[in-house]
């Protein structure tokens, strides 16, 4: 659903999905919204996260009724589909570990 109000958005990110390979239906406007959002009904969290893995900046809601679809809602932020998965980075540590000291073992050495 295009949520920006600028024309021609939401067909966009709807070749761009179905050029990865999701099932989607036609694109429509909806209210105009700051905030991407990727709606899912109960038992379809996993779905929207597929989805929200091409849409850095999305913002998943659960829906409050079960059943329906995944609906992606692009907002003006400007989160936008990339046709390549995002991953989330994995944190920097503050400190290396200290280095450990070499041990030799010998035949025999149980080392559990």
């Amino acid at each position: 659903m295009n949520g920006t109000g600028r024309t021609g958005l939401g067909a966009g990110a709807t070749t761009a999905l179905q050029s990865i390979g999701f099932q989607t239906l036609q694109p429509a406007n909806a209210p105009a919204t700051r905030t991407t959002t990727i709606t899912y009904p109960a038992g379809r969290k996993a779905s929207a996260e597929a989805v929200a893995a091409h849409v850095p900046g999305a913002t998943l809601r659960e829906a409050p009724t079960s059943g329906g679809d995944v609906v992606l809602t692009l907002g003006t932020d400007g989160a936008a589909v990339q046709t390549s998965p995002t991953t989330a980075s994995s944190p920097t540590p503050s400190e290396s570990p200290a280095p450990s000291s070499a041990q030799a073992f010998t035949t025999g050495s149980c080392i559990n």
